[in-house]
This record gives structure tokens, sequence and C-alpha cells, in this order.
């Protein structure tokens, strides 16, 4: 185990009721709560049903690791992210990951111009098809939105064009769908919020604005306790032989943490082993899953 601190929790989601309230009623976007409108009218409402369990045991980890004399970083940014990284041998980030997927709210003001230039210029590889959009007329936000997210969901290896992923394109299907989001929010040119993004408390930070703060100081071992990490995993695993634990699902915010806070708790304080443990319990639970879902999937 390295000689810097034992183990950093950045919390970059709300961590409790307070919290979650701050974000939801802020000026500034707050993508988690524009995906969580859909299923309640007020902020209370949502709180209550999608994410007071969560908070809970956000709660008993927070208290876990002020007994053992761990790092917390409550409403975490940036530069928290990179602190962490840099002073602490194991880094547990717990953040909304902000997908390909485009919401209706993704689409700024300015967006019908942008799209008709897009179209125009041919400026990307689908430019043909979104003109589809336009022969009968100007089309609706909702429109636009089903029809980027086809794109997204059927581009094959060969739809993208950022060559420093191609290794991991092949067998990621996040990264496929991350490169094809990237040529969009080029194409519509600040007209469209980007897509793959962690969410801390100062925003919306692309990987690359993560890799850039983290910089050469990785720590052993970084649990991206996020949905969907792997597009991330990835470009900050580009000149770095750190062990990140990662992955393409996406994750129910009270069980993840819940699985988080059974490690540490089994593990001695030093946490030797935390990232062989993590990775072995959370297959596990994958395969029981599984098993419960078609037993025949486990051999």
């Amino acid at each position: 185990m390295s000689a810097r601190g034992t183990l950093a929790l950045v919390l970059g989601a709300p961590a409790s009721r307070q919290q979650f309230k701050e974000l939801a009623c802020a000026e500034q976007h707050w993508d988690y709560g524009e995906l969580n409108k859909v299923c309640r009218d007020t902020w209370e409402a949502r709180f209550d049903a999608l994410y007071a369990p969560a908070a809970g045991v956000i709660a008993e980890l927070c208290q876990l690791c002020e007994e053992r004399g761990y790092t917390v970083y409550e409403r975490a940014t940036l530069s928290d992210f990179g602190s962490a990284c840099a002073a602490h041998a194991i880094v547990i980030v717990f953040a909304h990951w902000k997908s390909s997927r485009v919401l209706e709210s993704d689409l700024l003001q300015g967006w019908e111009n942008a799209l008709l230039a897009l179209v125009s210029a041919a400026q990307t590889p689908f430019s043909a098809e979104l003109a589809q959009l336009l022969t009968a007329g100007t089309p609706n936000r909702r429109q636009v939105r089903d029809k980027l997210n086809g794109l997204i969901s059927s581009a094959r290896p060969h739809s993208c064009a950022d060559q420093q992923l191609s290794p991991a394109i092949e067998s990621s299907p996040s990264i496929i769908k991350a490169a094809v989001r990237e040529i969009l929010d080029i194409g519509f040119a600040g007209r469209l919020r980007q897509g793959n993004c962690l969410e801390l408390y100062d925003g919306l930070h692309r990987a690359a604005q993560i890799a850039d703060v983290v910089g050469n100081a990785m720590p052993d071992v970084l649990d991206l306790s996020c949905c969907r990490s792997a597009v991330l995993a990835t470009c900050l695993r580009k000149n770095q032989s750190q062990r990140i634990i990662n992955g393409e699902a996406v994750l129910m915010p009270a069980p993840q943490l819940r699985m988080v806070h059974w490690i540490l708790s089994h593990l001695g304080p030093d946490l030797d082993g935390y990232a062989d443990a993590r990775l072995v319990v959370a297959r596990a639970l994958r395969d029981s899953f599984r098993y419960r879902q078609d037993p025949a999937q486990i051999d």
C-alpha cells in the first residue's frame, strides 16, 4: 500500500436531504435531477421516492470513514477529485455520470439553427440522416432527441472518428456511443449540452478535464462507483498502470454504496486487498442477479 493517506471518499452526488435540495433548487443545471424530474413533481417527492435510501447509506459510510480516519469530500468539486487522487492510496468516487444519451433539456437555445447548419454543411457522418428530420419542416425537441439517441444507439465502430479510443472501441458499447456523441456535440457547435461528463458539485466535467486535473497523481486504486464508468476509466488509463474499477452498467445508488460499506467494514483499517474484494463481491452480486433472472445463464 502507498505511503499516502489510506482512503478518500469523493461525493460528487448529494450526501443528504439538504444537499439534494440545494442542487434541486439551484439555478445551475443539475443533470441527475433532470433525469429524475419525469418521476415526481417536487424535489421532496423525488428525494423520498428515489434517493432517501442512498442518503441513508452515505451517512453510514461517512460515519465509518470518520471512525477510521479516512477523508471524505462532501460537495466534491473537480479540484477535490484531483486532491483526493494525489493524497490517497484508494479513492472511491460516487457521482453521476452523464452518459451519451441525449435529453430534451440538452438542446440549448439556438439548437434549431445549429441543426440546419450541421445538415447544410454535411459536417458529420450523420448529416444525411439528420436531414431526414427536416423533410416535414422544423422538428420539435422530442423528435430531435429521439433521432440523436437512435444514431447513438445504432452506431458501430466504423462510425467513430476518435482514433485515441480505437483499441477499446471494439469491446466497449459505451465507448462506441461516447465517440458518436462526441461527433454530434462538436457538430452542434455548443448548442447541445455535452454528454459523457462526470457531474460534481461544480458542474459537468469531460473525461479529458478530469485526466488533466489528475495528471500523474493517480491513486493505487480508483473505484469509479458511477454509472457507465468505462468511458472515464479508458481516458484515465491511457498513461497509467494503476487499478481502476469501472463498468458498463447503470448502477443503483443505494445497493452500490451498501456494497462499498460492507467491504470497508469487513477489511482491516489499512484496506489491504480492497480492489480484489471489491471485484469479487461485485461479480458475485451480478451473477446472483443473473441467476434469479435466468438460472440457465450460470454454469
